[in-house]
């Protein structure tokens, strides 16, 4: 008996390390740009199951903040943000409220005007009341860390079910070695402190497999509810649960097969195919307050954006793609970013796959398992981008592979000591835990030295290098309320500012998206992630990237996932300084949908301007330019021309200036191809030409 609570204690040192390094370090991060929806959502439902109330006029306004709101063009969300700044009487600084108790994303927003296209709500709702207990009750943690104290909660509820698990189910060995590989696994380590859907529907997952499978081996009506339970709440935060059904009806068949006793196991447990319903539907709906209008459409909505949005179109350029069906980004993401002593497990788990599948029959449905989790989005057109986040169930399943295979491999030894053994699996794990320490917080874009770390990853151009999904922000706003001026302005050109968790910010800076001054150099602060993403090659970032000297860079392996800039001119490289304009008659095509400036020699031109007419003309609807230093070989800028460059996400205005702005593209010829004839802009005679000198 002493002994046994000894090895208990044992198996439990890895969990409960896990959490508490989780806890301590749950300041270092900031939030992933799913997460604000998320809160804001969640707030609104449990605001409305405790008060009955839909909007937030029952408690104070949240605190005066500078700059813009959010969103300042959805609902009176502008209105709200300027009404506390012009009215600082309306919040109180002792009461505590959270940043998420949004005006506009309340209650009458979300229950009665939004509808369910998305993802179910329990999670949000799960970190609310989190953020409602530790936050805004006890005070204990902040407002943002609150809610992340939800996730890594969740996250610490699995490796610590794993390790009991596998050390009953198997022994010390793979209890101890799966705990080791599910928590030195950097894409969990890191996003389980701010990604409120993943690593959730990963630890719903693992427990809805384990439980099912405990149920059919001992057979009793607790473990059977627990994985309806289990079940109910991953498909109430993420419908890709519902996959989970595939391994567990082949495995079911086999295992039947084998015992000949379905009739009778059917006969003692038919009742639980009738809770099951009751359970998943009332779990899902219940957390759903915009469900219960009309749950049936409700719930269509909620498929019809899977199907939609899951299988949408091709996610990966074509050579990742093998026989044009299997797509082999997945495959290649987990390999590149999976820790090398992980991998070496996972190749001797090749060599015992028969003793895996004679072992016990776990084995078994964990193979099916990761075969579906990651065959699920590498065939069928699925969506698979940003890395392997999507399918983050994969990682648990793996962990216990491993696990049950170094129990094999310790067999295979003989005469070893067991606990040597164990210091020696742990040892070998060293170098993955001092990689992790280096790259705190920004663990997600780890890739291992098979590909050569980040910099190998850019330099093969892995697609997505360097993506944090929003938390590189965090680094950058802690360097700006170090070293910023007072008062500083602060903006985002490409991003989101519901990105930044603004109240970490310093109080004196003013944060909004109108800031951005582009080439005029206003001085203020820009902000932005640097990764493998489309926006790179937009003018905002490019021009940032190309022209302006950073001040700050957030660096993972000596590549830049984030920089803060300075837009002032004396920030600007030497060879952008000098800059010249050259006014060139421009060349109108008879069916007026394009025109055409012609250079007397090349250049590296900065910026074209138009002067137009206003009226008796339409604006341009869609177009693009096209470029060429020889009139036969042409480069297509990636913006459409009748978008605003330097706010990206709006459509120009007719006025009588028509701006298009390149980063010192080298060009003679510029042609302007319009969709629409009869523009205002086909109607100029000549343009202003800014090339350097």
């Amino acid at each position: 008996m002493k002994k046994s609570f000894l090895i208990f204690l044992l198996i439990l040192i890895i969990p409960i390390l896990f959490f508490l390094i989780a806890f301590k370090t749950l300041g270092d991060y900031g939030i992933n740009w799913d997460e604000p929806f998320h809160f804001r959502r969640g707030q609104a439902f449990l605001h409305y199951f405790l008060t009955g109330q839909k909007n937030y006029n029952d408690i104070p306004k949240y605190k005066a903040l500078k700059g813009t709101s959010d969103s300042s063009d959805f609902r009176d969300s502008e209105k709200h943000f300027q009404e506390v700044n012009n009215n600082p009487y309306l919040s109180d600084s002792k009461f505590r409220r959270s940043y998420y108790q949004d005006e506009d994303w309340n209650g009458e927003y979300h229950i009665d005007i939004d509808n369910t296209y998305g993802h179910p709500a329990l999670n949000g709702v799960l970190a609310a009341f989190f953020n409602k207990i530790f936050y805004q009750k006890i005070g204990i943690l902040d407002d943002l860390e609150s809610y992340h104290l939800f996730e890594i909660t969740v996250a610490s509820l699995l490796v610590f079910t794993i390790a009991i698990f596998m050390w009953k189910e198997f022994g010390i060995i793979q209890s101890i070695v799966s705990s080791l590989v599910l928590t030195t696994y950097p894409l969990f380590v890191g996003e389980q402190h701010f990604n409120i859907k993943d690593p959730i529907i990963t630890c719903f997952y693992s427990l809805t497999l384990i439980s099912f499978y405990i149920f059919i081996k001992k057979q009793k009506y607790f473990w059977g509810i627990l994985t309806i339970l289990f079940f109910a709440m991953g498909l109430s935060t993420k419908l890709n649960i519902i996959f989970i059904i595939i391994p567990l009806s082949i495995w079911l068949f086999f295992y039947f097969y084998k015992t000949k006793d379905f009739l009778r196991f059917l006969t003692k447990f038919w009742i639980l195919l009738i809770i099951l319903p009751v359970i998943v539907f009332t779990i899902l709906i219940g957390s759903f307050p915009t469900l219960w209008k009309d749950p049936i459409l409700g719930i269509k909505r909620i498929i019809d954006f899977y199907l939609e949005v899951g299988y949408s179109a091709p996610s990966q350029p074509q050579n990742y793609y093998l026989l044009k069906i299997f797509n082999t980004y997945p495959i290649t993401w987990i390999f590149y970013t999976t820790p090398i002593p992980t991998i070496i497990i996972s190749i001797f788990s090749l060599f015992f796959v028969r003793s895996l599948l004679k072992s016990k029959s776990f084995s078994l449905l964990l193979i099916l398992s990761l075969i579906t989790i990651v065959g699920r989005i590498s065939f069928f057109g699925a969506l698979s981008y940003g890395g392997v986040r999507l399918i983050m169930e994969f990682i648990p399943i793996l962990a216990m592979l491993c696990g049950i295979t170094a129990g094999l491999v310790y067999k295979k030894l003989g005469k070893l000591n067991i606990y040597i053994f164990i210091l020696i699996t742990n040892i070998i794990f060293i170098p993955v835990i001092i990689k992790l320490v280096n790259i705190h917080p920004n663990e997600n874009v780890f890739f291992n030295k098979i590909v050569g770390g980040l910099a190998g990853a850019k330099e093969k151009n892995i697609n997505s290098w360097g993506n944090s999904n929003g938390n590189a922000y965090y680094p950058a706003i802690l360097w700006l309320n170090q070293y910023a001026e007072q008062n500083a302005y602060l903006t985002l050109p490409v991003g989101s500012i519901s990105n930044i968790p603004r109240f970490k910010l310093r109080p004196d800076i003013s944060l909004s998206p109108n800031y951005w001054s582009g080439p005029e150099h206003k001085g203020e602060y820009v902000l932005e992630l640097t990764y493998d993403y489309s926006p790179m090659h937009w003018y905002n970032l490019n021009y940032l990237n190309t022209v302006m000297n950073p001040l700050y860079e957030v660096k993972v392996d000596g590549v830049a996932i984030a920089k803060v800039w300075k837009n002032d001119e004396k920030y600007v490289k030497e060879m952008f300084k000098n800059q010249k304009k050259l006014i060139i008659s421009v060349n109108t095509q008879k069916d007026k949908k394009n025109i055409t400036i012609t250079l007397p020699k090349t250049e590296k031109i900065m910026k074209t301007s138009f002067i137009i007419p206003t009226k008796n003309c339409s604006l341009v609807q869609t177009g693009y330019v096209r470029t060429s230093t020889n009139n036969s070989d042409w480069i297509r800028e990636n913006e459409d021309i009748a978008q605003n460059q330097l706010k990206h996400a709006e459509l120009k205005t007719l006025t009588s200036n028509f701006d298009f702005y390149f980063v010192a593209r080298e060009a003679k010829v510029i042609v302007f191809e319009m969709e629409n004839g009869d523009t205002c802009l086909t109607k100029s005679k000549s343009a202003i030409v800014t090339v350097l000198e």
